[in-house]
């Protein structure tokens, strides 16, 4: 019994400490107001704890440096590349790096170099003039002036914590350009129309080209949800995201009428679970 008592009392300690956990990921500036429902949680002198079995487990601030505007970093051009700080003197690991293709498929993916670059001390340092040119400028780089920059952040244990994108300017002196830094992502898919949401590195004033008519952020952001409407149901069109200089190509599909027998695919995707590789 005495055993029992230990492992239950285990088992409880465990599920208050993940609980506050998630209570601690979620931050707050001011003490929060508790829903009814968790009841053995409560405000002791302005402080969140749980109460189990009469013991007060104070909430606790569990500090990461890893956050999403570490990894996209600070990024500057420099006279031969591009330099990464990524403001976390504890990240140790390898940059991976590869130009995109963007009119050379659907779906345009980075083409990882067959080297990567240390990141030391949160660091790291792209040299394009001498990794990317000549028989590696798959995207012309050097005759434009030109290019999009995908890179992968993996720390000295081998785990993968982001892939992001950047693109650049010149030749040498490089500068860093306008990019889609996430997106674009169809939303909020309609029979006459969807919603064009992706990010970029800069605020500006973006638009959607679709179908010959022209759809414009209200005002400069770096957060773009464009609402495209006036469309043909269940048509498939092309449209070109426009921002500062810069412009890529994709294609979505509107819906079928509400109502419509027409035959449709959709994806299902679980809880998943990531590992080294993806």
């Amino acid at each position: 019994n005495c055993l029992i008592s230990l492992l239950n009392f285990t088992m409880m300690r465990t599920k208050v400490f993940f609980l506050l956990l998630i209570i601690s990921g979620l931050g707050y500036a001011q003490v929060p107001e508790i829903p009814a429902v968790h009841s053995n949680i409560k405000i002791i002198d302005n402080r969140l704890v749980v109460d189990a079995d009469s013991l007060n487990v104070p909430h606790m601030e569990f500090p990461n440096p890893l956050k999403l505007a570490n990894m996209r970093g600070q990024i500057n051009g420099t006279a031969t590349g591009l330099d990464f700080d990524f403001d976390d003197e504890t990240l140790e690991g390898q940059l991976i790096f590869g130009l995109v293709p963007f009119n050379d498929s659907r779906h345009p993916q980075p083409v990882f170099y067959s080297r990567s670059v240390a990141i030391k001390a949160g660091k790291a340092a792209i040299n394009i003039q001498r990794l990317l040119s000549g028989r590696y400028d798959m995207v012309n780089w050097q005759t434009s002036g030109k290019g999009t920059l995908g890179y992968r952040i993996v720390n000295n244990k081998g785990k993968i914590l982001y892939d992001g994108r950047i693109s650049f300017a010149g030749t040498g002196p490089f500068t860093v350009d306008d990019t889609v830094i996430e997106g674009p992502f169809i939303n909020l898919l309609q029979p006459d129309g969807a919603t064009i949401s992706f990010t970029t590195n800069t605020s500006i004033k973006a638009s959607v080209t679709v179908d010959g008519k022209t759809f414009t952020d209200e005002q400069a952001a770096t957060r773009h949800e464009i609402k495209v409407d006036g469309l043909n149901a269940n048509t498939r069109y092309d449209y070109v995201v426009i921002f500062g200089d810069n412009k890529v190509s994709y294609s979505f599909k509107t819906a079928p009428k509400p109502g419509a027998r027409s035959a449709f695919t959709f994806a299902y995707a679980s809880d998943s679970r990531a590992g080294n590789g993806g």
